[in-house]
């Protein structure tokens, strides 16, 4: 059961597969951010996915991130998030982000409890009306 007050901390050592410079050639080589708030979210998923119901899954759907320092490629990126908000199927966690050095972000995540069947019969109908995911 999701409560206001859970927590989950998660780290991850940085690659060249998170480079900004993938992102745009025209930045810097250090962690990306939309790599950080990719692990970000992926750590909500996570700690959301051991306290909901059988056939439920939850969707990222809103973020408030403030990148506030450069991580250089291969050092250790540690995520700390917190349910701090709970209204029915909406979760609000609070995120913060830390290298070796520095706290590096902070923000907020909005995610929703959906049922993983509608959801993705929702996705499917769509794909199947605009031609997509139809190979033409």
């Amino acid at each position: 059961m999701l409560t206001v007050g859970l927590t989950r901390e998660a780290t991850v050592r940085t690659t060249p597969a998170d480079s900004a410079t993938l992102v745009s050639p025209l930045v810097p080589d250090v962690y990306a951010s939309a790599r950080m708030i990719a692990f970000a979210e992926a750590t909500c998923a996570a700690l959301m996915a051991e306290h909901v119901g059988p056939g439920e899954t939850s969707v990222g759907v809103g973020f408030q991130f403030t990148h506030e320092a450069a991580t250089p490629i291969g050092m250790t990126v540690r995520v700390r998030v917190r349910l701090a908000e709970l209204d029915r199927r909406r979760c609000v966690f609070e995120v913060e982000a830390h290298d070796a050095a520095d706290r590096i972000a902070i923000g907020r995540h909005e995610r929703f409890v959906v049922d993983r069947e509608k959801f993705m019969a929702r996705v499917r109908a769509k794909a199947s009306a605009s031609g997509a995911g139809t190979g033409g």
